[in-house]
């Protein structure tokens, strides 16, 4: 999962195209669960992205929501301070909440019945619409 800095601005799925009853599932298993939506706070919490390479405001519609994790910039902020030590304590705290958050977030909107899988082109964890039954 990437770990990205709480930004001025938080993009909401509305802002972003993002297929409205996919959001919907995901923030409600989320929320079952306890974990906070940064869109909803403005703060911390999971991200709901394209995360597809495209701009945050591309103009055609996601086919799917990709999930980050924001931090507060004090974990960003520590780590350019250790500078080149990839050792310091900021980065092998963030190292521990990409592996964490990636596999809780997950294991959690697997075990609710959604498929979660990493996207194509810029490997961000993603859920995905059910694929289409035939028969």
């Amino acid at each position: 999962m990437e770990t990205i800095p709480v930004e001025d601005r938080i993009w909401t799925p509305e802002d972003q195209l993002l297929p409205a009853d996919l959001v919907e599932r995901v923030v409600g298993v989320l929320r079952r669960v306890g974990l906070p939506v940064a869109h909803e706070n403005g703060d911390v919490g999971v991200f709901l992205t394209r995360g597809d390479g495209l701009p945050m405001n591309a103009a055609e519609p996601a086919d799917h929501v990709g999930i980050c994790w924001h931090v507060p910039h004090e974990l960003f902020d520590a780590m350019e301070e250790e500078s080149t030590d990839e050792r310091g304590p900021a980065t092998r705290l963030l190292n521990a909440v990409d592996d964490g958050m990636e596999t809780t977030v997950a294991a959690v909107l697997t075990a609710a019945g959604m498929r979660v899988s990493p996207h194509p082109v810029t490997e961000i964890l993603s859920v995905w619409a059910d694929p289409v039954r035939v028969g």
